[in-house]
């Protein structure tokens, strides 16, 4: 499950147009970031409003026009799936280096972020001022990490094997966001050419059949739960040749099972 780690901030209001959070404490407002978003020179911000409500601020995001990337994954090709999710990585860290905005006030919910028409991301960032730590970057990198699994697992698109490479790759909580990002730059999740697509097809044909099934972790506090999702699924602590690499146990060899 995706949280909003500014969810005490504010009150949420829904709508088919909108989305609104009305503040709970006007102090908390952070005008600087407010026009930061609102002048949006960097295009991956959703429209904003202020306005007052009963005397307390209230924010308010054009979302007309824009699709949420839960709606939008359920059907999309796998290729658009990894444009936008690379487009949403890269626009989170150039987010991180403005000295104003705290990344942590961003909402990743899949619900709550929206993509456009030429598949460009937009995302909702509350203007108010937090209290920032190591503990609470590393909690967004983790949401954002569970975002982009949860998203890909929903997905149509789990039969793609450059999506599956990208899956495990986000399951791995010893990557960073940079070093999936620097993937994406070398085409780890590259582009297929027509051999590779009818691979791809004659995996799904027979995927259909088996399905996927879960190993679920004994120890949820240090282990993640493992996605069985093709045939020939190795397991092991390498970094190649396996579909997913665990660190947390010296038990486990380096090509130490394979389903």
């Amino acid at each position: 499950m995706v949280d909003f780690l500014c969810c005490n901030f504010a009150d949420e209001i829904n709508s088919d147009y909108y989305i609104a959070y009305l503040l709970r404490d006007n102090s908390c407002f952070y005008n600087t970031v407010y026009q930061i978003v609102k002048r949006n020179a960097n295009g991956f911000y959703t429209k904003i409003y202020k306005v007052n409500m009963n005397g307390y601020t209230k924010i308010v995001y054009d979302t007309e026009g824009l699709n949420t990337l839960e709606h939008f994954s359920a059907s999309a090709k796998p290729q658009d799936i990894m444009t936008v999710i690379e487009n949403l990585i890269s626009a989170i860290l150039k987010i991180r280096t403005d000295s104003f905005v705290q990344i942590e006030t961003v909402d990743i919910r899949p619900n709550k972020i929206f993509i456009d028409d030429k598949l460009n991301v937009r995302l909702i960032c509350l203007p108010v001022a937090i209290i920032s730590s190591k503990d609470t970057y590393k909690s967004f990198e983790e949401n954002t990490r569970t975002l982009i699994t949860t998203i890909l697992y929903q997905s149509e698109c789990m039969n793609d094997k450059y999506v599956d490479v990208l899956f495990n790759d986000c399951m791995d909580s010893v990557l960073s966001l940079d070093d999936i990002q620097s993937a994406f730059n070398n085409k780890k999740y590259g582009i297929r050419n027509i051999e590779e697509d009818a691979i791809v097809k004659q995996v799904a044909s027979r995927e259909k059949i088996f399905g996927y099934f879960i190993l679920v972790s004994d120890n949820p506090a240090k282990d993640t739960d493992i996605i069985v999702n093709n045939i020939n699924y190795i397991v092991g602590k390498g970094t190649e040749g396996v579909n997913c690499t665990i660190h947390s146990s010296t038990a486990v060899s380096r090509f130490h099972c394979e389903f």
